[in-house]
């Protein structure tokens, strides 16, 4: 598809559309698509076919090709469109994805936090079963050592006696 220069053609259709929806005579710029597909049938139609064989002069070739212009120009815009269409689905498609992921990061938080709270009672109980373990150990011990001091004190209050208590 040849480059199209719309500086070139001052007065084709879609530069006065252009003019129209800068100066706000057109707001809704959907509702204006209808004139250039119109317009690419009408090209694409017996009129141009019409123009063609018409055509002798300097005037009557401008506009044969102010029509192909305008032609080419609503071609372009209904691909526009169409892209925009697709970048839209696109985007409303990546927007449902990522609401989907917000809300399973949503559920994955609050099952770490429910994990984490876990994990604190673990080991505040693994800590205290530690320090009752603790506890007896120094108790059988203590009770160890006292019990050896004992028999120590019996074992020299029987050798120093001779054997008699």
């Amino acid at each position: 598809m040849a480059r199209i220069d719309l500086h070139e053609y001052e007065e084709s259709a879609f530069v006065a559309k252009q003019r129209k929806i800068e100066a706000g005579e057109i707001t809704s710029v959907t509702s204006s698509l209808a004139r250039p597909a119109q317009i690419s049938n009408e090209a694409s139609g017996v009129g141009l076919r019409v123009d063609s064989r018409i055509a002798s002069g300097y005037g009557a070739t401008r506009e044969v090709e102010l029509r192909r212009s305008d032609h080419e120009t609503s071609t372009l815009i209904e691909e526009s469109c169409e892209a925009a269409e697709n970048a839209a689905v696109l985007g409303a498609a990546t927007l449902d994805r990522l609401v989907d992921q917000r809300k399973i990061l949503d559920v994955t938080s609050r099952q770490a936090g429910d994990m984490q709270r876990i994990a604190t009672l673990s080991n505040s109980e693994l800590n205290a079963i530690q320090n009752r373990r603790r506890r007896k150990r120094a108790v059988l011990a203590l009770t160890a050592a006292t019990l050896a001091a004992v028999d120590s004190w019996l074992f020299y209050l029987l050798i120093r006696r001779g054997g008699k208590l």
